[in-house]
């Protein structure tokens, strides 16, 4: 649900389509209050705005519906369609962690860069050593980006849709098999 969410099931199209969308969403709901907002505040205006008239023509009544709805359902949609472009531009993100006293910092960054001229050690014993220290029974193992990076990154506990709030993550060198503490996570 996730990926159909994220990107259409289309790939990096289907990614970008959504962003497009979502930028139109974020424009349409700014204009609509524009549009909505009121040239004369009086008794009669607040209250046209703010109430559907029921025994109405079709038009009216379709008109009352946006107009009012729309209004109500204002901030919701601004908040959720400018969340989704700050998931979406990494630099929006970067900027709104920063603003609000967080750090940057990835974990793939501060990890060691892939070596094609150095064997990498076995994974299976590090993954059973995870299993057994967070007495979980699964432990996931990351596999994002694994031929640009030289570690092994496991999870164990449970993890979210795109995130890993509740999870453990176990990080060791695929070369040396030590262990690299990751506290940026």
């Amino acid at each position: 649900m996730v990926h159909f969410h994220d990107s259409f099931l289309a790939g990096k199209t289907g990614v970008w389509i959504v962003a497009l969308s979502t930028i139109v969403f974020v424009i349409s709901t700014l204009t609509g209050l524009i549009l909505w907002w009121l040239k004369k505040w009086n008794k009669t205006t607040r209250q046209a705005s703010f109430t559907i008239k029921w025994k109405v023509r079709f038009k009216r009544f379709n008109y009352d519906l946006h107009n009012v709805y729309g209004f109500y359902s204002l901030t919701v949609c601004f908040i959720l369609g400018t969340t989704g472009l700050i998931i979406f531009f990494e630099p929006l993100m970067d900027a709104t962690v920063k603003v609000a006293g967080g750090t940057t910092e990835h974990l793939m960054d501060t990890l060691p860069k892939e070596d094609s001229v150095r064997t990498r050690k076995d994974i299976d014993p590090f993954a059973y050593t995870v299993m057994e220290e967070s007495g979980e029974s699964e432990v996931s193992i990351s596999n994002f980006e694994r031929n640009k990076v030289g570690a092994y990154v496991f999870t164990s506990g449970k993890v979210g849709l795109k995130s890993i709030e509740y999870a453990s993550v176990k990080v060791y060198d695929s070369y040396t098999g030590k262990e690299i503490r990751v506290d940026a996570v």
